[in-house]
């Protein structure tokens, strides 16, 4: 039955999703155009442990032991595709380094500020500045200013906790993108980018007692798995989220891979 399980042979499987973020043809296009198509991953897997959302270590540990996820993280391969052979192997992976991530914004309005400070004008063109080279990215204008400068005189627009916020995390990535970036000139593409990711990313409901849609995910941000090699290459937009809803028993994964132009 389409959208049901493919796979439960160690506690998780791959959820057949058709219509998930990274097959809207929009989101494709900037992916393409920012250098980030072929090492962007998003799946959904369902799990039948009844875990809390609290136990972080053993959700992940259990998770990248799961045939399922090691072989959607296989470097040469484009999807979780049953039947193939799998080589990274995870086993053993009781040394995850980790951190939970925030995530309890439900609107765009956080982004308003870069109208707001100057980083972009009304019409949302955003404005550029000297040209400049931080961690090996390519700083033109004052959006990449305000997300790769310290001494930016922009970086007090967005606090260490704004910042910190899985919303704000997605949408720093996109503007970095990958060894080959397109840079847009209109920040909207990298607004709507973000907020398709996003919807897919966490699950919300309505709270009964404030009626307010709240973020019911837990997600953690996994930096490292000793027991096998999570990133190929060394570099700052490597990232992979894993949101958990314990009570539809699911997770989702966005991953990224860098990609060494050379």
């Amino acid at each position: 039955m389409p959208g049901q399980p493919t796979e439960l042979r160690d506690g998780f499987a791959l959820v057949p999703a058709p219509n998930h973020c990274l097959q809207d043809q929009f989101l494709k296009s900037c992916l393409s155009k920012w250098g980030m198509i072929t090492s962007i991953k998003f799946a959904c897997f369902s799990f039948v442990k009844p875990y809390h959302k609290l136990q972080g270590m053993e959700i992940l540990q259990d998770m990248f032991q799961s045939h399922a996820v090691q072989y959607l993280l296989q470097p040469d391969n484009d999807s979780a595709a049953a039947g193939k052979k799998y080589t990274t192997s995870f086993e053993g992976a009781n040394r995850i380094s980790f951190k939970s991530v925030p995530a309890t914004i439900t609107n765009m309005s956080l982004f308003d500020r870069l109208m707001e400070h100057g980083i972009a004008r009304k019409d949302g063109m955003i404005i550029k500045c000297m040209e400049d080279y931080i961690d090996g990215f390519q700083v033109s204008d004052k959006l990449r200013d305000l997300l790769l400068n310290p001494e930016s005189s922009n970086v007090s627009i967005y606090s260490p906790v704004e910042r910190a916020e899985l919303l704000f995390c997605i949408f720093e990535h996109l503007c970095l993108g990958g060894a080959v970036n397109q840079f847009e000139d209109d920040i909207a593409a990298y607004l709507q980018a973000s907020k398709l990711i996003y919807k897919d990313l966490v699950s919300v409901h309505k709270n009964s007692s404030t009626s307010q849609v709240e973020v019911a995910s837990a997600v953690y941000r996994v930096s490292d798995v000793p027991a096998g090699q999570l990133f190929p290459h060394k570099g700052r937009n490597n990232f992979c989220y894993v949101s958990v809803d314990t009570h539809k028993r699911q997770c989702r994964l966005l991953y990224h891979a860098v990609q060494p132009f050379w």
